[in-house]
């Protein structure tokens, strides 16, 4: 018997990228980009922010908005 899917289970892909390693911000020149995507709107800009902890706040208060399980 082949096991090795029987433990798969059937799922969206924006279910799918909660289990992503995302941290909802790139690098851009000295600044960082911070965005989320939804399945319904598309990719949402969150805006440009100057250290790399105002984008991850700003990514982590989107995700608490538009990823609702």
């Amino acid at each position: 018997t082949d096991n090795r899917i029987t433990n798969l289970r059937e799922t969206d892909y924006q279910k799918n990228q909660f289990n992503a390693k995302s941290k909802g911000y790139t690098k851009n020149g000295n600044r960082f980009l911070a965005r989320i995507y939804t399945k319904q709107i598309g990719r949402i800009n969150l805006g440009n922010y100057e250290n790399q902890l105002d984008a991850k706040n700003a990514y982590l208060e989107a995700k608490k908005i538009y990823h609702k399980i």
